[in-house]
Parts: structure tokens; sequence; C-alpha cells
């Protein structure tokens, strides 16, 4: 990301925006600046993502105009004065996939502001806003008709692909040996002749092109509380028993524990980690229930966890979802199951928790077939 002013972003004061304008050349590469009144949202959505599909992002300044001899942060009066709003609401319709973005305002007075749109490189792109993709130039937005450099934009966008597929894919291994040292109570469960091992699964969630600053928003203390929390809750269960809550930390990764030292109690580790993928596990006793039960007592409760904590580490909206199951001598379950989606909306609202439910019946030899496709056919002659 090209950082424009000599300031950290988290410190750009006004003063330093009309250092820049007052200091600019003709034509920028990196920024663009809008003023005088309200930009129409398809002049927002263009700009944005043309900054999203350059290697260096930008910045696009709301509420600075040009008066020919020098440039003036005069503001603009947003919807219901919130500019970060209304930044976002242009954002929801013909633009896809949805750029990350940050946005920093500053009151001008007469219900005026002035707002800078931060806007990162998308590498899971490119970015098309209704149907075209653009690019930045400078001092103008173009569309890319060139097929070479529409053929390179579609290769970053497969690689940001194909790198949070394996996040995702790789983050429960890196979850369960976080989870806390078995118990002395723990006892294997017979079943079906077969001493069975402890049941481990796990839910993880790796986002698309997670933000540039994913080091410092790891180890932030607003990670960790929302970590602790989410662990505390999930681990409750309304028990009387209260589980034992251990934060620690390593260089790539933050862990957070939930233990009670009981045997009919699940333990649970949340990682989240350096790349932007979080997962969250369980090691409990007894042999694996019904898939809809996996699902409904576990699957369902954790995965809005984890699009949480990767929502707190700067995710898009958009990434991969990865569920493991496995139990030592388990027939179906010895050597692990994986199930995978993506790409998909990280969304807990839209988990599709039926497939899910399904493909693990199918893992543990139960044929539970998919739903038949509805053909309508409509009435009338062509």
């Amino acid at each position: 990301m090209y950082e424009l002013f000599d300031v950290p972003w988290e410190s750009v004061a006004l003063n330093d925006v009309q250092a820049l304008l007052d200091e600019s050349e003709p034509e920028p590469l990196v920024w663009e600046a809008k003023g005088q009144k309200l930009p129409k949202p398809d002049e927002v959505r263009r700009q944005i993502g043309a900054f999203a599909n350059s290697s260096e992002g930008g910045y696009l300044i709301l509420g600075a105009s040009d008066d020919g001899d020098c440039w003036k942060l005069d503001g603009i009066r947003f919807p219901d004065g919130e500019p970060p709003r209304f930044v976002s609401s242009c954002l929801q319709h013909n633009i896809r996939p949805r750029p990350i973005f940050d946005v920093r305002t500053w009151s001008v007075g007469d219900d005026a502001e002035v707002a800078i749109v931060r806007v990162y490189p998308l590498e899971a792109g490119p970015c098309i806003v209704g149907g075209t993709v653009h690019e930045r130039v400078p001092g103008a937005v173009l569309r890319v008709t060139d097929p070479t450099r529409l053929a390179d934009l579609i290769a970053r966008g497969r690689r940001a692909h194909l790198n949070a597929s394996q996040a995702a894919s790789e983050a429960p291994g890196e979850c369960f040996p976080e989870l806390p040292e078995p118990s002395a109570e723990t006892v294997e469960i017979k079943h079906d002749d077969r001493q069975l091992g402890p049941l481990y699964l796990s839910v993880a969630v790796a986002s698309l092109a997670p933000t540039p600053d994913i080091g410092s928003r790891l180890f932030r203390e607003s990670t960790r509380e929302c970590m602790t929390d989410l662990v505390q809750r999930l681990s409750a269960d309304g028990s009387p028993i209260h589980p034992t809550i251990t934060p620690s930390v390593r260089q790539d990764r933050r862990v957070v524990t939930a233990s009670t030292l009981q045997a009919h109690r699940p333990d649970w580790a949340l990682v989240a980690l350096w790349n932007g993928a979080a997962a969250i596990s369980i090691r409990a006793n007894g042999a694996a229930p019904s898939a809809n039960l996996l699902v409904s007592e576990f699957i369902v409760p954790a995965y809005p966890a984890v699009v949480a904590v990767v929502n707190a580490l700067g995710g898009s909206d958009t990434g991969y979802l990865q569920v493991f199951v496995q139990q030592a001598n388990h027939p179906a379950l010895d050597d692990g199951v994986a199930i995978g989606r993506g790409p998909v909306a990280l969304d807990p609202e839209r988990l599709d928790r039926e497939s899910l439910a399904r493909e693990i019946s199918r893992s543990l030899g139960i044929d539970d077939p998919e739903p038949e496709a509805r053909l309508e056919i409509k009435a009338g002659g062509a």
C-alpha cells in the first residue's frame, strides 16, 4: 500500500491533507480529489474500483476543490453527516469483489466535512464495476481494454483465491496442537467393539486478501479481548463449571484456549494466524454424534466466532471455509474428514448448514442425497 503522507495513516490530520494538495503536481497517480458537490455513487465506485485494481492502491479525497489557483478543503455535506456510511453504501451495489477500504473524516464547519477513502490493492480481483474493469492512470480512470493487462489482473486474483483456500485448509492443523493437554480423567470410549479416542472437530476460515497491516491487528489488545470473549461464551454453555481461559501469543499467531479439566466437557482452542486465517477447535469425549448434531451443536455456533476474528484481522467479506472432523479408530473418521467451501460470503446468516450436514453424513457412510433440482415449466407457447 502506497503511503501518501509523511505520518502514519492513523495520525493524518487536516493540515497534512492541505500540505499534500499545496505541493501536488498535475495529474496525480495515487489520489483523486472531488469537491463542491457530492459525487454520484457510480463515480465513487469507479474511482475506488480503479484504485483497487492498481498495485499500490490509492486515496479518494472528498471535499477538496480546485479553483484554478489552489486547492481548498471546503468540504461536502454528506447524507446524515456520515461520510463512512455514504462510501459504504456506494459499494453495496454494482461492484465486485468489494474492495477493502478505510475512511478518515474532518469537520470544516457548516455541516460540511472532508473525507479521505484509503483503498487497498485488491489482490483477489479484478474489481469489476458495472461489468467493466477500470484502472488508474495519472489524473484519470480508464477502462482496461488490453487483454494482457486484464489477464494479469485475473491471474493476481487466482493467486489470492489459491492462497486463501490453502490457508483455510491448513488452519485446523495449526489449531489442534493448541488444545489443552487431556485431563487424567479422559478415557477412551467403547463403540462398536472399538476403543475410540477423543473426537476432534475444527472450523477454519480464511478471507481473500487480508489488509497489509494484519501484523499489527493480530497483536492488538482488542483482538485478544475479542478472542477471549468468544471462547468464554462458547465454552461456558450454561454450565456452572467455569472454564479456565488461557491467552497466549507466538510470533505468527495469537491463541486463546479454554478448559474445565472435566472429562464430560470439551476443551476449546481459538487461533488467529499471521496469514489472516482463524480456526476454532474442540476436543470432546464420546463417539461422533449425527451429522446434524455436529453442525447444530458445534459448527453453527463456532462459525460466527471465526468470522468475527477474521473481521478483526481486517479480512474481506469473501473467503474460504474448512471443516475438519477426526476420531481415532472410528471406521470413517480415523484419518479425518475435511470439507471445504469457497469462495463463500463470510456471513453467519448465509452458512449452508444443510449442505454441510449432508456431506458429513456421506463421509460417515450414510446415503444422504442432495435435493433434486426443481424444473419449472412455464405454461404457454414460445
